[in-house]
C-alpha cells in the first residue's frame, strides 16, 4: 500500500560547490535542514547522497549554466527514486 509523504529535495548551487562549507550560505542550507527536518518532513539531499560523491561535482553541471547536465539528472533522478522507494515502505 502507497502512503502519501512529503519530501524536500535540496541542491546547491552550481557556483557554491567550490568552497560551500566556508560559504555564508551554508549555515543557511543547514538551518533549513533542521527546519524541515524538525517539521517531520522526508530529506533527500542531493549534496550529501550526490555532489559530496563524485570526485568532481562541477562535471554533473552544464558548462554555461545552473542546471545539471545528463548525467547529473540521470544520478540525481536515481537517487531520488531510491529514496522515494525506502520512503513508500
Amino acid at each position: 500500500m502507497t502512503r502519501n509523504f512529503i519530501s524536500f529535495i535540496c541542491l546547491k548551487k552550481k557556483r557554491y560547490i567550490k568552497k560551500f562549507e566556508e560559504n555564508l550560505k551554508y549555515r543557511h542550507y543547514k538551518e533549513v535542514l533542521d527546519i524541515v527536518k524538525s517539521l517531520d518532513i522526508a530529506v533527500i539531499d542531493l549534496n550529501e547522497n550526490l555532489l559530496k560523491k563524485e570526485s568532481e561535482p562541477l562535471s554533473l553541471f552544464s558548462e554555461n549554466g545552473p542546471h545539471l547536465n545528463e548525467l547529473g539528472y540521470k544520478l540525481s533522478s536515481e537517487i531520488i527514486l531510491k529514496k522515494i522507494n525506502i520512503l513508500e515502505k
